[in-house]
């Protein structure tokens, strides 16, 4: 940025102040008997010498002013700031414009009319040069933009300010002409007038001294915040340099793309061995991720909104997949078309193995948290069967009584084979039931929240039954989601083994658990209650821990429950909560229609 010269304006001030003297000279020196003389020699001063050396600069200074905001556009980083400093230079053609004006009403002699007429054909003439350097910008085309800016529009520049210069000069000659004529119109006036002139030209020195500090402090701000334009820049160069992340510049118009050399040598590549094209980054992308990575772009390029950001694996010089975050923004012209995307990616391969880690230990726990239940599941079992082979062992004495005694006929054989054939179907259904439970399934599948639930009861109903638990379910059979089926029924078990259990050590009279559901427009809400006394208000909040149990060692693992909300909200996209409500506990459980389209 060109500094104004302070020397250039103590000058200016001087001219000022020396003009208005001369004005103060002529109005105090006027009398009744040269009224008309004076009168016409200091509207002639005052219209050419004043207005036009005043407007002159104005057109001097004016034209500096938008030469110097058209570096500003230049070296905008933005189109807000390009919009900003383009508006700027618009509003001061405004005023240079109206100086034309001024000069051209008060400026005496052909000559200086010529002179008037030369300079604001220059600057109309400077008007298509700074809409093209805009264009370009708009364009992105800086390089064309800078060069113009310095040569073209700058000798233009320089035309202008001698322009105005030389209408400086011609109305300072003319105003050497007019003083000389005033000096003899003045040369007999009396002390008094003298006195006051001399009074009057202190007056106008303070106001120039005044002006002068003005001007001088301005100067100081501008020479003040262009250090601090210039550390920022600095700053910025210095944090691009620095960054770990690889920076990439896509240009949508031309269809070029640069990669920086921090990003190729995230790829294990040196500068000059990756060549900047779409292709390099194309190629490296993995194939399960490359489409979704698409999809995210044309988001971008639709919408000046949308925030770029795709997680990805590139492939690495070593012929490894790198995890890299990607995140950039679409710039679009006045039209709304994108014409450059920039943005940076960042290596994030050790957090994803760290996730995948992580992951696989949920799954080691989860598949803990299912078989530490086996136990108790055996036992349920066994239970399950007492009755079923207690029915065919007595069939089966039943017919080995009769044929010892020969009194089996054939209908009575018929009955009893059918009775043996019904409890093993019991037997069978049982082994099935449980078979479901431990089946490994990891695909999300469309089911309905009620068989959902009908399959956990149909696992821990008999243990609830033969603990005098009356069991009401509020469901409707109609409601679907998808989801993993059979992790939310392990959470459904894992909640109903609880209640079981809490009833067990409370010792109530009426036990009951409630399973009702709720429809809402974007999810589902399952909400599980007993009566079973609830949670001590100082433990509530630590039950979905790892390894927090009530229960003693034997009988409990603490992994139930920090399972069952690590199924919910990692696996299942979901919520679960636990309150304390009408003498018992009730979880809350908040899952989405569709997992897959809720990730």
């Amino acid at each position: 940025m060109k500094y104004l010269n302070p020397n250039n304006e103590s000058r200016t001030i001087t001219i000022f102040a020396s003009i208005s003297v001369v004005f103060v000279l002529l109005v105090n020196g006027i009398s009744l008997f040269t009224t008309d003389k004076i009168h016409a020699s200091v509207e002639s001063i005052y219209n050419h010498p004043l207005k036009v050396s005043n407007a002159a600069i104005f057109v001097q200074k004016g034209v500096v002013k938008m030469h110097r905001d058209m570096k500003d556009v230049v070296l905008s980083s933005t189109d807000v700031e390009r919009e900003k400093f383009a508006k700027k230079v618009d509003e001061e053609e405004k005023n240079v414009y109206k100086s034309l004006k001024d000069i051209k009403k008060n400026i005496l002699g052909e000559e200086g009319l010529l002179l008037e007429k030369k300079a604001e054909k220059l600057f109309k003439d400077w008007k298509p040069i700074r809409d093209e350097v805009i264009d370009l910008m708009y364009a992105r085309e800086y390089d064309k933009a800078v060069f113009i800016t310095k040569n073209k529009g700058a000798v233009h520049v320089q035309k202008l300010e001698q322009s105005a210069k030389v209408l400086y000069e011609y109305a300072h000659v003319k105003a050497d002409s007019f003083q000389e004529k005033a000096h003899h119109t003045f040369a007999n006036f009396n002390t008094v007038i003298m006195t006051l002139s001399l009074l009057s030209m202190g007056f106008f020195l303070l106001f120039m001294f005044y002006i002068r500090a003005r001007i001088k402090n301005y100067l100081n701000v501008i020479r003040k915040n262009e250090r601090e334009l210039r550390e920022l820049n600095k700053q910025y160069s210095l944090a691009i340099e620095g960054t770990s992340d690889g920076l990439w510049d896509w240009n949508l118009e031309e269809g070029t793309i640069y990669f920086s050399p921090r990003w190729k040598e995230m790829l294990g590549y040196s500068d000059d061995e990756l060549v900047n094209t779409l292709e390099t980054w194309e190629s490296r992308v993995h194939p399960n991720d490359l489409k979704k990575a698409e999809k995210e772009i044309a988001i971008a390029h639709s919408n000046p909104n949308y925030q770029y950001h795709s997680i990805h694996r590139l492939k690495h010089k070593n012929g490894s997949w790198i995890w890299v975050l990607d995140r950039g923004q679409t710039l679009f012209d006045k039209e709304g078309k994108p014409v450059r995307m920039v943005g940076f990616h960042a290596d994030i391969t050790k957090e994803k193995l760290q996730e995948a880690e992580l992951h696989e230990q949920e799954e080691v726990m989860i598949a803990q948290s299912r078989h530490a239940a086996m136990g108790e599941m055996i036992s349920i079992i066994a239970h399950q069967w007492r009755q079923p082979l207690s029915v065919i062992a007595m069939d089966a004495n039943n017919i080995q009584a009769g044929i010892e005694l020969d009194l089996l006929d054939n209908n009575e054989l018929r009955e009893v084979s059918q009775d043996i054939i019904k409890q093993t179907q019991e037997l069978s259904k049982t082994i099935d039931d449980f078979r479901e439970f431990f089946k490994p399934n990891k695909l999300v599948e469309e089911v309905s929240v009620e068989s959902i639930v009908a399959d956990s009861i149909s696992i821990v109903g008999k243990s609830l039954q033969n603990n005098n638990i009356t069991l009401n379910v509020d469901v409707d059979d109609t409601v679907k989601i998808r989801t993993f089926s059979r992790e939310l029924m392990q959470v459904l078990i894992n909640i109903l083994k609880n209640a079981k259990e809490a009833f067990c050590e409370n010792k109530t009279v009426k036990k009951e658990v409630n399973i009702i559901l709720f429809s809402h427009e974007k999810h589902i809400k399952l909400k599980i209650c007993d009566n079973a006394g609830g949670i001590s208000t100082e433990i509530i909040d630590s039950v979905f821990d790892p390894y927090f149990t009530t229960k003693n060692e034997s009988n409990g693992t603490g992994l139930g429950l920090y399972m069952s909300k690590t199924i919910i909200e990692k696996h299942l996209n979901g919520v679960i909560m636990v309150i304390n409500k009408n003498h018992g506990v009730c979880f809350e459980i908040d899952l989405p229609y569709d997992l897959k389209n809720n990730e």
